[in-house]
């Protein structure tokens, strides 16, 4: 977690587009790159995953703010969909990517957040025919989907906004198979790339 006083020790540049975290010469050595924690990866197939410094109470506060969707503080791609863990208080995140169900049937979706968020679904592969399946209003709530039925091979639009507050952060989603066996959390085998950030 930074408190406010660490977070002095971090200057944000912007570059090609992208933000990254450098630490400021001999100013301070105390905890780790801030950009570090989230593990990122360039493995094809892992989530997108964008963080936003802002600080709000509800998810309507987060997605009608000037910064949402266009202006991350920070980008990058996750091998599974789960994001890091303890990271530091008041942000936001969105975790996107495209399902693809390995076989034919009913899938039920889960969510494990701290604080709260929401996770939509699409019935195809475009963001903007997705509906929201998961609503988790209070912190380390923990809640199912309805039953999915999706087809094998088909690509499902698949998100995740959330906002931490204070203390713990935390935010995964998880997907129980037609076989009844659970991917939590699910694992880069099971998406792929979206198109566009």
């Amino acid at each position: 977690m930074i408190t406010g006083g660490d977070r002095n020790c971090f200057v944000r540049r912007n570059l090609n587009r992208r933000h990254r975290f450098e630490k400021q010469k001999n100013v301070c050595n105390r905890r780790p790159d801030v950009h570090d924690q989230f593990h990122f990866t360039s493995i094809v197939g892992a989530v997108t995953f964008s963080h936003y410094e802002i600080a709000t109470s509800t998810i309507s506060g987060f997605v009608t703010h000037n910064d949402f969707p266009s202006n991350p503080f920070l980008t990058g791609t996750l091998i599974n969909f789960d994001s890091a863990q303890h990271v530091k208080d008041y942000f936001c995140v969105r975790m996107q990517a495209l399902f693809v169900p390995p076989t034919t049937g009913a899938y039920i979706f889960g969510a494990k957040m701290d604080d709260f968020g929401k996770v939509y679904l699409s019935r195809d592969e475009t963001e903007a025919n997705k509906q929201d399946i998961i609503n988790a209003p209070n912190p380390g709530t923990r809640i199912l989907s309805e039953s999915k039925n999706l087809e094998a091979g088909k690509r499902y639009y698949l998100e995740l906004i959330g906002c931490e507050g204070g203390v713990a952060d935390y935010f995964t989603v998880n997907v129980r198979l037609p076989d009844g066996s659970l991917v939590d959390p699910i694992t880069y085998n099971y998406l792929e790339p979206i198109t566009s950030p």
